[in-house]
């Protein structure tokens, strides 16, 4: 997994380096992948992803999320990143309280992003003049870097039921154990499509739209 994640961030870093126009320097993704082998379940997170077991006791369902997300709205990562960049304004929070890495990104790991890794991909076209940045870095804001811990296998023994795997799109709305009850209580042909629902109706709610006309 580290290496597949590795050939693909520098097969992306060298079209960054390779575009005169610069703007696929700009272009980055959070990135989750998920791996089952056996009865072992491993995950590799960039960015916002999350992986969330449901597991049934008797009765009783339980929510397991698999893997850390690297937000820094989260405290361990923000404090993470801090050690890592200590310099003043390596990251910034906005309007609304959000913090961001050089003011552009919510996370600190992407495949992609060039332009907040390298000084060689720094972007000067005066039409993206929104990803300019101050500045040199010593080391990359960005990275594909994750924590040996996250490598560990997670046994699927048989309280697993099943296994939610989706990007921050779906958690900014709905929670964990939002998420494993819509599961546990609908069909599971087309529950992708009822968890995105769901998440819609919390964005519709949020701003005060009807969810046929969103």
């Amino acid at each position: 997994m580290t290496q597949a994640v590795d050939a693909m961030e520098n097969q992306i870093i060298a079209l960054s380096r390779e575009d005169i126009t610069q703007k696929f320097a700009t272009v980055g993704s959070c990135c989750l992948i998920i791996l089952i082998y056996m009865d072992l379940l491993y995950v590799r997170n960039l960015g916002a992803g999350k992986c969330v077991l449901g597991r049934k006791y008797g009765r009783t369902f339980v929510t397991d999320q698999v893997n850390d997300v690297d937000k820094l709205q989260d405290e361990p990562a923000r404090f993470h990143f801090q050690r890592q960049h200590p310099k003043p304004h390596a990251f910034t929070a906005d309007d609304s309280g959000v913090f961001l890495v050089k003011g552009k990104v919510k996370v600190s790991k992407s495949l992609g992003d060039a332009y907040l890794k390298y000084d060689d991909c720094a972007i000067q076209a005066p039409d993206l003049v929104r990803f300019h940045i101050r500045g040199q870095t010593s080391r990359p804001y960005l990275t594909v870097e994750v924590q040996s811990s996250a490598q560990t296998g997670r046994l699927l023994s048989r309280p697993a039921k099943f296994v939610i795997i989706t990007l921050n799109g779906l958690w900014d709305f709905l929670s964990n154990e939002e998420a494993t009850r819509i599961v546990q209580t609908h069909l599971k042909e087309g529950i992708a499509r009822i968890l995105i629902q769901e998440a819609q109706k919390v964005v519709a709610r949020i701003n005060r739209y009807a969810y046929i006309n969103l």
